[in-house]
């Protein structure tokens, strides 16, 4: 049975050397305190675990709560609003449940396999464009952060040709160092879009939808 240790809680944010090089505290951690107290930036106590196979074991118990309405980060200082409707990942069961088994249908073996050639030729075609482009790379703007974008696009049918707007705001919307307010703004535009890609496709059903087709820009908001 693995013990936890009671010792000062780690408070957040926490520093590094360099953007490849994770603090000291947590390389301290993965070899000392694998499940260690933390405080984080608003003041809640946490805990911080950093061994791969005890992170697994957590996620996949459902005593852990996934809810955003209870969730901190190391970035964040303020509170965390409730999923919106749809966002189940942010939710525990049975609402979660309910909205995992609308999506069930299309994440079958078979379109799985399908998906394969496509996601294999999206990152053949990045690893071209960085070798194309020569160092220095930025890994995660070049290669981590848009083929998974992509493979959202591709399982969405998102035309090609709006593809660039869709994953510009879904980066915005995931990027540590945007404000609450940023995220916010993104988080609207997309749920805008995504509504708008709805609606095309209930008007032309297929694996895709009009290539030729683009949603409507989003307007800027409006002070009254």
């Amino acid at each position: 049975m693995m013990t936890v240790r009671t010792e000062e809680p780690l408070t957040f944010p926490l520093h590094s050397s360099g953007p490849f090089d994770p603090p000291v505290e947590i390389r301290r951690m993965l070899a000392e305190r694998p499940i260690a107290r933390v405080r984080y930036p608003d003041g809640k106590l946490g805990w911080m675990v950093t061994r791969r196979a005890t992170i697994r074991a957590v996620l996949a118990d459902p005593r852990f709560s996934a809810r955003q309405d209870l969730r901190s980060t190391p970035f964040s200082t303020g509170p965390t609003p409730p999923a919106r409707p749809g966002m189940f990942i942010g939710m525990d069961a049975p609402d979660h449940t309910r909205y995992r088994r609308l999506l069930t249908g299309q994440f079958t073996v078979h379109r799985m396999r399908r998906l394969t050639d496509h996601i294999e030729r999206i990152a053949q075609e990045h690893l071209d464009r960085m070798a194309a482009a020569g160092p220095p790379a930025d890994l995660v703007a070049a290669y981590a952060a848009p083929i998974p974008a992509h493979v959202i696009c591709e399982l969405l049918g998102v035309p090609f040709g709006f593809r660039d707007a869709f994953m510009a705001e879904t980066t915005r919307m995931s990027r540590q160092d945007a404000t609450a307010e940023e995220k916010a703004s993104a988080v609207g535009v997309v749920a805008g879009q995504i509504a708008e890609l709805v609606a095309r496709k209930r008007a032309e059903p297929g694996e895709t939808c009009s290539a030729a087709w683009s949603p409507t820009r989003p307007t800027s908001p409006t002070r009254s």
